[in-house]
């Protein structure tokens, strides 16, 4: 398992960025839990990998799994 991380104020601008308008409700529910989440996802410790994304851009954190599994030199 990839559990891709990043820092709190990057998580909320991106679920920001991820929801409508007409969607404020479930947008409200995952800023108020969105650390408790990433607190019981690290705690449970299923990871093989964990990316931290705040800084790195799609192409870069797909790269580093690839690397990672052995599928890039």
């Amino acid at each position: 398992m990839v559990r891709l991380t990043a820092d709190a104020g990057t998580i909320r601008k991106r679920l920001r960025g991820r929801y409508s308008a007409s969607q404020q409700t479930a947008l409200d529910w995952h800023l108020e839990r969105c650390d408790e989440i990433a607190a019981r996802l690290e705690a449970a410790d299923l990871d093989e990998l964990v990316i931290d994304t705040s800084t790195l851009g799609p192409h870069e954190v797909a790269e580093r799994t690839l690397r990672h599994f052995g599928l890039l030199p």
